[in-house]
């Protein structure tokens, strides 16, 4: 399958539901990145460094889903604008 022909391709009814939802799937892994931020220095304040560390990959690990949900978002959208063109 040529990249022509893959680009063509109609967005699956998943991918156009995390579309419709991007924004607030989006709010809610900075909400809980934001949290997971504010126990990791919660825990090293209170000088647990393992829960420390735990809480901070856990933050960090919030920005893979906040991604993809807006490369998403933006291919769907790339995809409605292309077929409303041609017609």
């Amino acid at each position: 399958m040529s990249r022509q022909e893959r680009w063509d391709l109609e967005p699956a009814p998943s991918a156009r539901w995390w579309a419709r939802h991007s924004t607030a799937i989006s709010v809610g892994c900075v909400l809980m990145m934001m949290a997971s931020a504010v126990l990791a220095v919660l825990s090293l304040a209170d000088g647990a460094r393992q829960s420390a560390l735990v809480w901070a990959l856990m933050s960090a690990g919030w920005s893979s889903p906040l991604l993809s949900v807006r490369g998403i978002a933006k291919n769907v959208r790339a995809y409605d604008e292309r077929k409303n063109g041609e017609g």
